[in-house]
């Protein structure tokens, strides 16, 4: 009645009086009828699913029917709870006895799936298909509009293993934290709805985790695009740092780890966490935010007291350009966020002091690189202000920014107050920083044909992406002088390169910011007869006919644009339009960025 009701109002008044401990009352002989209890549980299952509304109620029908068999049970003799855990392991659906049993199976693997149908069955081929069969596999649709649910309910009806859970969108965390409730496993793995896992993967980690009673596993992955068998090397994914400072320790923890605490891997689809570990310390995700795992695999990381690493690749990571967590220019500000609740955590942790601050360092460059990166536009001062307060929270002022000796974290000069300006290391890295910025090269990469055509692109210190508005192409950015781009082709057709410039705007209109090609090469084949300057209105484009499974490399040599002076103030201007302290000194850094370029060339 409750599930099919729509209106209910509660009447908080004793309107009828309960007489208990009478020796004729039917619920007095309960222990003698528990298979009644069984039967009931069994048609209400039924009925709710015949009603296509089981998924919805799964998580609260699971745990009443547990309850209320714990209860029953309490007044049996042992032999009669013998004799009816048998019989509700015999009628009731498989995961259903298996949960009001307490049956617990090696794996939990959670899938949460979002419009994925495109995907998903490829995502549940590779779990379903496991060498390890001891795991149950949780698959949350978190409001799909696209045929995600049909796909999900079609797995479940076919193996007794996958538990479907259906809610109204909630977002990542909400229906991961969903999943736990119910999760039944030694050990809980996460996999994306989009991504693969091989089919050895539960079977090697589980028995890795179990022989060196492990709170965490961590393992690696690989990125790919159009195929799983095509590779994208992703240098983030190492753990070479990690076991380097660890030396041959197998088994340690975070005060093993100290400082390098930013090396280890913050993912969750890469660790393998046991279960009673997660329950123990309440580790949840963090709802209504995107990177939740920075949270989650802190707290996690913090607790952990046997955590080890399994350098082989296990883990699939397909990139698409509708990715929640790989569209940083429409998500990044979460991270702001997310980066105020770690900090505050390991605070309440009283962490110690290195670990602390080697976490905030690394934290807070993050976010003011990500800040110049993707903070323009309208919201623009609404992202500074907030960046300008995070950093002013944990930090007061920035001089943990002025002691590194890598120049990326001078994107923080926008911060710095003019004092600081007038030192001549500072000034050097500033306009080392706006020159970067003013260098970003662009390649619009698509092979044309028919639907089925596409590429793969490998690039070291580069980033690929796959925009919406570029149905079937990819888009390669980089800052770098010289660089080496492999493409791998999927379908025969043609290739079609576009080089262009950054798409920066200000005021809400695209500016041009110049790139002077001095060389380009194809499969070591000059192009150009000279060189060519070009900006995102003003590309210059290059065709070709490939074939499928043909590689082809192109290598590629900038140099900074020469621009008249008024042009390179008016540039640096736009690029930071925000900043007092360029602001203010703009004829001296325009003088001085000037000067570079000419050496650079």
């Amino acid at each position: 009645m409750l599930s099919l009701a729509k209106r209910v109002s509660l009447l908080n008044e004793s309107l009828v009086h309960y007489r208990t401990n009478s020796k004729t009352n039917i619920t007095e002989k309960r222990a003698q009828s528990v298979d009644c209890f069984i039967k009931a549980a069994n048609k209400l299952y039924q009925n709710l699913q015949k009603r296509d509304i089981l998924d919805f109620y799964i998580i609260t029908y699971l745990d009443r029917i547990k309850k209320s068999f714990v209860w029953e049970l309490s007044h049996c003799t042992e032999e009669e709870r013998e004799k009816w855990i048998r019989l509700a392991e015999q009628t009731l659906p498989p995961q259903v006895a298996a949960y009001i049993t307490d049956k617990r199976e090696k794996i939990s693997i959670i899938i949460s799936a979002y419009n994925t149908e495109k995907y998903l069955r490829q995502c549940l081929d590779s779990v379903v298909s496991q060498t390890l069969k001891e795991i149950e596999i949780i698959c949350v649709n978190d409001g799909s509009t696209d045929g995600s649910l049909g796909i999900l309910r079609e797995y479940a009806k076919k193996d007794s293993r996958v538990v479907l859970i259906s809610q109204k969108n909630k977002g990542l965390s909400f229906s991961r934290n969903n999943a736990l409730k119910i999760a039944r496993g030694e050990y809980v793995q996460f996999v994306d709805s989009d991504d693969l896992i091989r089919e050895d993967t539960c079977e090697k980690l589980y028995k890795n985790a179990k022989e060196n009673n492990l709170d965490m596993l961590c393992f690696l992955g690989y990125n790919f695009t159009e195929s799983p068998k095509i590779r994208q090397k992703n240098p983030y994914w190492s753990y070479d740092r990690i076991l380097l400072l660890l030396d041959g320790k197998k088994i340690f923890n975070i005060r093993d780890v100290k400082e390098k605490i930013c090396r280890m891997i913050v993912s969750s689809c890469l660790t393998l966490y046991r279960n009673a570990f997660l329950k123990r310390h309440n580790i949840e995700f963090p709802l209504g935010l995107r990177y939740e795992d920075n949270i989650f695999y802190l707290k996690a990381l913090t607790k952990a007291v046997r955590v080890s690493i399994d350098p082989e690749e296990y883990y699939m990571r397909r990139l698409r350009e509708d990715s929640i967590t790989q569209n940083l220019r429409e998500n990044f500000s979460d991270y702001f966020e997310i980066t105020d609740i770690a900090l505050e955590y390991l605070r309440s942790i009283h962490i110690d002091e290195s670990v602390y601050n080697a976490y905030r360092k690394e934290k807070l460059d993050w976010c003011v690189r990500l800040y110049q990166l993707y903070g323009d536009g309208a919201c623009k001062k609404k992202y500074y202000l907030r960046l300008k307060k995070l950093i002013s929270k944990y930090n007061g002022t920035s001089e943990y920014l002025q002691g590194s000796q890598d120049s990326s974290h001078y994107y923080a000069y926008v911060f710095l107050p003019i004092t600081f300006f007038k030192s001549k290391v500072l000034k050097h890295r500033l306009c080392q920083h706006i020159l970067t910025r003013m260098s970003v090269l662009r390649i619009d990469i698509k092979n044309v044909g028919t639907e089925e055509n596409a590429v793969a692109i490998e690039a070291e210190n580069s980033a690929v992406s796959k925009p919406g508005w570029f149905s079937g192409g990819q888009v390669l950015t980089s800052s770098t002088e010289k660089g080496k781009i492999k493409i791998s082709i999927i379908t025969s057709g043609k290739l079609m390169l576009v080089f262009r410039g950054p798409d920066v705007r200000f005021e809400g209109k695209r500016f041009p910011l110049w790139n002077d090609y001095k060389s380009i090469k194809i499969d070591g084949k000059e192009i150009l007869s000279s060189p060519v300057a070009v900006w995102h209105d003003k590309p210059w484009s290059y065709e070709m006919s490939v074939k499928d499974g043909q590689e082809v490399w192109i290598e590629y040599e900038q140099q900074p644009h020469s621009y008249s002076r008024k042009e390179l103030k008016n540039t640096i201007l736009k690029l930071n339009p925000t900043s007092e302290v360029i602001h203010k000194n703009i004829d001296a850094l325009t003088e001085k960025i000037e000067k570079m370029i000419n050496q650079a060339k």
